[in-house]
C-alpha cells in the first residue's frame, strides 16, 4: 500500500517512522516547501530514495493510480485544501487534527468524503491511547452509572517556542483552539456527540513574556448540559514536572480515572518517605503507542475492514464548542448554545 506524506515538520517525525514499520506500507513520496525540512527528515528516517516535491505538484501526484492514501501533517491552514483535493482524486485521507479552521471547513471535508466514497480520518490520537481507549469502554458500558462529572487536565511539557505560541493560530487564545482541542474532542467521544448548553472560560498568561505577548499560558473551562452532566478542562503550556495528561469520570455508581504515566511504573514505600519515578516527558513518549495505532486504523479503513473511529458529527460538535469557548474567552461571560 503506498501514501504519499504531506509536511514534513514536526508532527512528520512521529508518523514517518511508524508508517516505514508498518509492514506492506511504502511512502511513495514527500511534500513540502521547505527544502530544509524535507532534507532534515530523509536524513533521520533514511528516506534518500524517497521522492520530495513541492505543493505546486501536488494535483500531479494525486493523479498517480497506484497511490492508496495520503497523510497530511502540514500546518492547519492548509488541511481543508489538501485534504478537499485528494479526495476528489479518490486517495483516502489521515489528516493530523483538526480538518479545517472553522466549522464551514470541516462539513466541507467530510461532505467531500462523503461524495466521493472516501474515507477521511482526522488524528485526534487520544482515541487510539489504550488507557483512554479503555476507560471510554468502561463508561459505556455503564459501569459507573450515569456520570457526574467529568475532568480533563492537559498540562504541556516541554513549553512550546515563543514563536510557535505567537503564530500557531489566529483565534487569540492558541491555548484553548491549539491545545485543548484534544480535551475537547476527548469530552465528545465520552459523551456521544451530546450537544452542551453552555461553556465557560477563564485564563491567564502567568510568564512575563508571554504576558507582555498576551498569549495566555494557563485555561479553565466549564461545560454543562442539559442532562445535568458537568465538565471540566484545565490546561497549563508549561508543566515543570512533566508531561501530565489525566482523564476523571465520577458517576453515580463509582469513578474511572486515567493517571498521568511515568517513566516506569516502580513505586518504592519506605519508612517515612516515598518514591516513584518522574512523568514522561512530553506528547511523543505519552502517546506513542497512539500515534502507531491510529495509522493502523488508517491503513483498514482503507482496505474497507473499519469505518473511521472519528465521525463527521463529532469532527463538527469539537469545533463548535471551541468556537462557543472562544466566545465565551473573548466576552469574558457564559456562551449558550
Amino acid at each position: 500500500m503506498k501514501l504519499g506524506v504531506l509536511g514534513c515538520g514536526r508532527i512528520a517525525s512521529l508518523h514517518v517512522p511508524n508508517i516505514l514499520s508498518i509492514p506492506g506500507l511504502e511512502i511513495s513520496w514527500i511534500l513540502d516547501n521547505n527544502a530544509d525540512q524535507i532534507n532534515s527528515l530523509k536524513e533521520n528516517f533514511y528516506l534518500e530514495d524517497v521522492q520530495s516535491y513541492g505543493t505546486s505538484d501536488l494535483d500531479s501526484l494525486l493523479d498517480d493510480n497506484t497511490l492508496n492514501g495520503v497523510v497530511i501533517l502540514s500546518s492547519t491552514n492548509t488541511h481543508t485544501d489538501y485534504t478537499c483535493r485528494a479526495l476528489k482524486k479518490g486517495k483516502a485521507v489521515f489528516v493530523e487534527k483538526p480538518a479545517g479552521e472553522s466549522v464551514e471547513d470541516i462539513e466541507l471535508c467530510y461532505s467531500t468524503a462523503q461524495q466521493n466514497n472516501t474515507p477521511l480520518l482526522t488524528g485526534y490520537n487520544r482515541r487510539f491511547d489504550p488507557t483512554f481507549s479503555s476507560l471510554q469502554k468502561s463508561f459505556h458500558a455503564g459501569d459507573i452509572g450515569d456520570p457526574v462529572f467529568i475532568k480533563l487536565t492537559s498540562r504541556d511539557c516541554p513549553r512550546p517556542s515563543l514563536d510557535f505560541l505567537k503564530n500557531c493560530d489566529t483565534s487569540g487564545c492558541s491555548l484553548l483552539s491549539d491545545m485543548g482541542i484534544h480535551d475537547i474532542d476527548t469530552l465528545v467521544w465520552l459523551t456521544k456527540a451530546e450537544q452542551p448548553e453552555s461553556v465557560f472560560v477563564q485564563s491567564h498568561a502567568h510568564d512575563k513574556v508571554m504576558n507582555k505577548m498576551g498569549v495566555d499560558d494557563a485555561l479553565m473551562m466549564m461545560v454543562k448540559y442539559k442532562s445535568g452532566l458537568i465538565a471540566s478542562i484545565d490546561l497549563v503550556r508549561d508543566s515543570v514536572y512533566g508531561y501530565d495528561i489525566r482523564v476523571e469520570i465520577f458517576g453515580s455508581g463509582g469513578m474511572l480515572s486515567g493517571d498521568p504515566q511515568r517513566e516506569v511504573s516502580l513505586r518504592t514505600d519506605q519508612a517515612g518517605r516515598c518514591n516513584t519515578s518522574s512523568l514522561l516527558y512530553s506528547f511523543n513518549q505519552r502517546f506513542n503507542q497512539a500515534y502507531r495505532n491510529e495509522i493502523e486504523h488508517f491503513i483498514r479503513c482503507i482496505e474497507g475492514t473499519e469505518q473511521p473511529l472519528i465521525t463527521a458529527q463529532e469532527s463538527v460538535l469539537t469545533a463548535k464548542i471551541i468556537e462557543k469557548g472562544l466566545e465565551s474567552w473573548r466576552n469574558k461571560t457564559v456562551a449558550y448554545f
